[in-house]
């Protein structure tokens, strides 16, 4: 659980375009698992423009693992600004 963990944040502005397109990383901090256990699991992939994962071809779940954890989720750090990516090649 504290290996890096990677998210795409799109956060809009008050206008309803993009202000905030970033790939961010973070590492959780402080976890004390309180109980895990494994079990059946289901897995529901949905339809998305930014991850195509439901196009995979999942032919069966073969479990799951399941956790309570006390933990910190502390700032993270930007690995790509997209938004300030192509600021660069538009005006660069």
């Amino acid at each position: 659980m504290s290996k890096a963990q990677v998210n795409l944040k799109l956060i809009p502005g008050v206008d309803g375009k993009l202000a905030i397109v970033q790939l961010v990383a973070y590492n959780l901090t402080d976890i004390t698992v309180k109980g895990a256990w494994s079990g059946p699991a289901r897995l529901h992939l949905v339809a998305h423009a930014n991850a195509s994962v439901a196009d995979l071809p999942v032919h069966k779940a073969l479990g799951g693992l399941h956790f309570i954890a006390d933990l910190t989720l502390p700032y993270g750090r930007i690995l790509h600004d997209y938004l300030a990516a192509t600021a660069a090649t538009t005006h660069g």
